[in-house]
């Protein structure tokens, strides 16, 4: 008899190996029929591709997270870099303003906000390599209000500049069993966003909502428009 079509199949299949381990394949078939379409026999491979899907995988996930550090990156980094934009701003416009005191000050303050941004990059930098679990999140007592201290000065120069009452209320005396990088990059956050979306003359701040032995509940409130 003759052979008339060869009606061709492509798919990956999940199958189990004898020792219960699961492999993925990729079957190539077709099935050869002859003039009157009757199926005279099948013919095809089957590769073993578990090590190629392991690989396209391991890249999907890489990309999600270069994605996710990128975006992560590109808003974080901008707060603290308004901060010393604006502490420059006002020097550079209305240096007549102010003393030379306050000058001194302004420069302190820009100082400090550039060595809360290299340590902020620092962070995000040791966030990608515990999000690749090369960093073990680390936890120690720390005061809650130097903590809280180091982000508003880090971002003073921004609520200066749009006229922004920044301020906290935190008990010196308060300490916090937390990953102080982490913590800093979530109240930076918290806070610039209250800061973006507050209106000139407007009020951010920072305070202790009550705590006891086992927490602390503390907040980031704003006269804006909320999120």
């Amino acid at each position: 008899r003759l052979l008339l079509e060869k009606k061709k199949k492509k798919r990956e299949i999940k199958l189990k190996k004898k020792d219960g381990k699961e492999i993925i394949v990729l079957e190539n078939s077709r099935a050869v029929t002859d003039f009157n379409g009757t199926i005279m026999y099948y013919e095809g491979i089957v590769q073993d591709i578990t090590k190629r899907k392991e690989a396209e995988n391991a890249i999907v996930r890489l990309n999600a997270q270069k994605d996710k550090f990128l975006s992560i990156v590109s808003h974080d980094l901008r707060a603290p870099f308004n901060s010393i934009i604006g502490f420059a701003e006002i020097l550079i416009n209305d240096s007549s303003d102010y003393t030379n005191e306050q000058k001194r000050d302004f420069l302190v303050y820009i100082k400090q906000a550039a060595e809360q941004q290299l340590c902020l990059l620092d962070n995000l930098l040791n966030w990608s390599r515990f999000e690749s679990g090369r960093i073990r999140f680390e936890q120690k007592p720390t005061n809650l209000k130097s903590l809280v201290d180091k982000v508003i000065l880090s971002l003073l120069g921004n609520a200066l500049k749009k006229q922004i009452n920044l301020f906290y209320n935190i008990p010196h005396n308060l300490t916090v069993y937390v990953d102080e990088s982490l913590i800093l990059q979530l109240l930076s956050n918290l806070i610039s966003n209250g800061l973006k979306f507050t209106p000139k003359n407007g009020k951010v701040w920072v305070e202790i909502n009550g705590y006891d032995s086992e927490y602390v509940k503390i907040s980031v409130n704003d006269t804006g428009i909320g999120i």
